[in-house]
C-alpha cells in the first residue's frame, strides 16, 4: 500500500514539472497516433478537463423532469442551455440524468426548459441523492440535525 502511494505521489510530481509536462505531451502524441484510443482517450480528457479545470460549476443546478413516462420523475442535472441551432428557436436545457449507483454514467436530454422544473437543492445533494438510492437527500440531513438538538 505504501508504495502504490508513493508510486502515484511520484508520477503525480512528475507530471506537474516541466520535463514531467513534456514527457506527457510525448505520451499524448503517441496515444492520438492509435485510431481507436486517439477517439477514447480525446474524449475522455475532454470530459475530465471540462469538470476539472474550469472555475464555475459546469453543472448549473438541480431539476426535476418526467421520464421515461408520466407520473414517473427524475432527477436531473442541467448542464446548460441547448445550442441555438438545434432547438428551433425555443429555449431548451441540456440535462443530464445520471443513473444510480455510478452517476459518471447516464442519459442527455435536451429539454424545452418549461418541461423542467427547478429543485432547491444543490447538485451536490442531488448527486448524493442518486449514489445513495435516494436514501441520502436534503429533508434526511434537516431531520438528522434536528434529532442531536
Amino acid at each position: 500500500f505504501l508504495f502504490l502511494a508513493i508510486f502515484i505521489f511520484a508520477v503525480g510530481f512528475v507530471g506537474t514539472n516541466f520535463i514531467g509536462k513534456k514527457v506527457v505531451a510525448l505520451g499524448e502524441k503517441v496515444l492520438h497516433k492509435i485510431p481507436v484510443v486517439r477517439v477514447i482517450y480525446t474524449s475522455i480528457k475532454k470530459v475530465v478537463d471540462t469538470v476539472s479545470l474550469t472555475d464555475k460549476s459546469t453543472f448549473e443546478k438541480m431539476v426535476l423532469i418526467t421520464y421515461p413516462r408520466e407520473p414517473l420523475k427524475t432527477l436531473g442535472i442541467v448542464c446548460c442551455d441547448t445550442p441555438g441551432g438545434i432547438t428551433g428557436g425555443e429555449k431548451m436545457l441540456n440535462v443530464f440524468v445520471p443513473t444510480s449507483p455510478n452517476p459518471t454514467t447516464g442519459f442527455l436530454f435536451m429539454l424545452p426548459e418549461k418541461e423542467t422544473q427547478p429543485l432547491t437543492m444543490s447538485v451536490e445533494e442531488g448527486l448524493k441523492m442518486i449514489i445513495s438510492f435516494g436514501m441520502t437527500h436534503p429533508d434526511a440531513a434537516e431531520e438528522a440535525d434536528s434529532i442531536k438538538d
